[in-house]
């Protein structure tokens, strides 16, 4: 159970995959540089004709002009005399040098705290370098430990991914020994309450949640309610000192360029959140050699039965100084549930009023107060913590990067009014009617000036608030050093624009075919499912069979429908912003380019609303709204954080699933919180486990 066994590395690209998929690899990566080194070759041979003004036969031959010594078997890592050497030989560099003729080399510079020199890398030790590496400096002869074998800590792990009640693992249990027959039984688990006696001695492993009782006083009345919690700090320490985490964590800030020889320019680049320059800003702010530990956390309702009468509140963790590949992964050291809030639900007594509207968000905030109070004291004194894998001392400073959610739980934790309010913004004071001035940029929200309208707001009373949409409630990111919520909540693409803007505009187009009158609306329809049926198979890819965008570009025609005809120019618009915002990589040119297309999609977007009458449609869609709005801060936060997929809800939001499926197959619809929360431990536990 060898993290490095389960990590095979690939003898071509020397990249790590799953031994269970690194054999298909294996053989893709050959073909790929095989391919590649013939293409470029006969691109060359191409060429050379062309210049000499020969036609160029159109074959593979050029197959036999490749250099002699290209070689496309594995590479052992120790040459002819038995001396270790790069496994990168000069037969891959020379295919690297056939196919990417341009390399270009890369400047990394560390925060100066860091006390370390900046460095070039080639294009090939860049990539090297950010590719992730597995390391076995590690090795625990019992891995499965407290288990009492690799047999059990396995039936353990087969029985609770499965899913089996208790009616099943019963009659799993009885199969077992019928199996066994009058031999000795491999394992030590032989029924339900052996299973529960070895979870319970695994269950130390990792921080256990806890239950307390939050009682706060509504008016004359005092209410209770349950979380349910893992002190966000002790969590933390489960994964510091993991040893075969801890190589990974990632310290300082840095700024990447790429270099062009050229030009004799660089290009700055972004990508993990530790090239962004909130976490340089960070730093700068600590001691000298203070280290910043950046969070992400997410949080968001979600109902656990198909009625919805069961809800769950989970808030999600992630540490942002661990790589995408890590941090945003379904493994050990990805996103984990810390908490678990209340739903407050609306007393008939008291919904709609102002001040139970503002209990709830005292209710929620106090709430996820007790998750992360355990780093409030060292976000400012720091915490001295020696590394696992390497004996240094380094003094860390824990603080909030990111809130990843929707733009309801935005407002949740920003405490601003919300969308009908009069700066419906959780980031900036732009006032409701101009939400759709994309461009115009508004004065940020900082905590300095949001916390000083809320300590004025005693004395001056709630009109000080309305003049920001501020609710008169204090917020509990302030108590977190270097941790401002308003830089904090981040843009989010899947509900902005894949649930938020695109549903606008694709409800819409909708409603213009439907509007074609007569016979040209059938031919207007067949058109369409003629596009959809033609559209290319591509081997394990799901045919589409309801999308409309691609093939109604031919539909509403410039002359016949202009304004549908607008509509689809708004719709590209936003489609190559989608592209954009999607990318895991940034450079400065393109966020420059993103920019650019920000006010293509404005501009297309005011055409296209001056000249379009909503009453003729069924459904009256409104543009002037917050997630039209939010567009501004896309690049903002690709500068600050990195990429969109360091705060892409879809990762967190896919963690639902789990979360739905014990509650139909493992609770007993009662209390359900705790049971979920158990199951949910043990995944962690095993997911460690299992990792060693």
């Amino acid at each position: 159970m060898s993290f490095i066994q389960e990590c095979p590395q690939c003898p071509y690209c020397l990249k790590n995959f799953h031994k269970n998929g690194i054999g298909n690899h294996k053989r893709t990566c050959k073909q790929r540089i095989e391919q590649s080194a013939i293409d470029s070759q006969f691109n060359l041979d191409q060429n050379e004709s062309q210049a000499a003004n020969v036609e160029c036969d159109l074959h593979l031959d050029s197959q036999r002009n490749l250099p002699s010594s290209l070689s496309f078997q594995p590479v052992s890592s120790e040459d002819e005399d038995g001396n270790s050497s790069n496994p990168i030989i000069n037969a891959a560099d020379e295919i690297l040098d056939l196919v990417n003729p341009y390399n270009p080399q890369f400047q990394i510079e560390y925060h100066p705290s860091a006390l370390l020199d900046p460095h070039i890398l080639t294009h090939e030790e860049y990539f090297q370098m950010t590719a992730l590496e597995m390391t076995d400096s590690f090795v625990n002869n019992c891995p499965w430990h407290p288990f009492a074998s690799e047999h059990d800590f396995e039936l353990a792990e087969l029985i609770l991914h499965t899913g089996m009640n208790r009616q099943a693992q019963d009659s799993y249990f009885k199969v077992l020994k019928i199996q066994a027959g009058d031999h000795p039984s491999t394992y030590t688990i032989n029924n339900e309450s052996d299973l529960n006696d070895a979870w319970s001695k695994a269950e130390h492993l990792l921080t256990m949640f806890k239950k307390e009782e939050l009682s706060l006083q509504y008016q004359d009345e005092t209410q209770l309610y349950d979380v349910h919690f893992q002190p966000l700090w002790e969590w933390t320490l489960n994964l510091l000192n993991d040893e075969t985490l801890s190589p990974h964590f990632v310290w300082d800030a840095v700024k990447i360029f790429q270099l062009d020889e050229k030009t004799n320019t660089k290009m700055w680049i972004f990508d993990e959140p530790w090239t962004g320059n909130v976490l340089w800003e960070v730093q700068s702010s600590l001691p000298p050699g203070g280290k910043p530990l950046a969070y992400i956390l997410y949080a968001d309702k979600t109902q656990l039965s198909s009625f919805g009468t069961a809800k769950g509140y989970p808030v999600i963790a992630h540490i942002a100084n661990l790589p995408d590949a890590i941090q945003n992964g379904k493994d050990w050291g990805g996103g984990t549930v810390v908490g678990w809030l209340p739903v407050v639900e609306d007393d008939p007594k008291h919904k709609g009023k102002p001040t139970w509207i503002n209990f709830k968000q005292v209710v929620w905030h106090e709430s996820f107060r007790k998750i992360i109070e355990s780093i409030e004291d060292y976000s400012s004194t720091g915490y001295a913590f020696k590394l696992p894998h390497s004996g240094c001392i380094i003094v860390i400073y824990p603080f909030i990067l990111i809130l990843c959610a929707d733009y309801e739980e935005h407002c949740m934790m920003t405490l601003i009014r919300g969308v009908n309010s009069a700066y419906p913004c959780p980031v900036c004071l732009v006032p409701n009617a101009k939400l759709q001035d994309i461009l115009e940029v508004y004065i940020p929200r900082t905590t300095e000036e949001m916390q000083e309208l809320y300590d004025h707001a005693e004395d001056e009373g709630e009109e000080i608030l309305d003049k920001v949409s501020l609710r008169n409630v204090e917020n509990v990111f302030w108590s977190i050093a270097n941790s401002d919520p308003y830089k904090a909540v981040s843009w989010d693409q899947l509900h902005a624009y894949h649930l938020g803007v695109f549903r606008h505009l694709l409800n819409r187009l909708l409603e213009h075919i439907e509007n074609i009158p007569g016979a040209e609306k059938r031919h207007a329809k067949v058109v369409i499912d003629e596009f959809i049926n033609n559209f290319p198979r591509w081997k394990n890819f799901m045919h589409f069979t309801n999308q409309l965008l691609f093939a109604a570009h031919s539909v509403p025609l410039k002359a016949a429908n202009p304004n549908a005809y607008l509509l689809l120019k708004v719709i590209r618009s936003y489609l190559e912003l989608d592209m954009y915002a999607s990318m895991d990589v940034h450079t400065e040119k393109s966020i420059e380019e993103g920019r650019q297309l920000l006010q293509v999609f404005e501009a297309t977007l005011k055409a296209y609303t001056e000249v379009t009458d909503d009453q003729i449609f069924k459904n009256l869609t409104s543009w002037s709204i917050p997630k039209v709005h939010t567009q501004q801060h896309l690049f903002d936060d690709i500068i600050a954080k990195g990429a969109t997929k360091n705060y892409n809800t879809k990762v967190n939001e896919s963690m639902h699933g789990p979360l739905k499926k014990t509650y139909q197959t493992q609770t007993n619809f009662k209390n359900v919180s705790e049971q979920i929360l158990m199951t949910d431990h043990r995944y962690k536990i095993a997911m460690q486990l299992r990792q060693k």
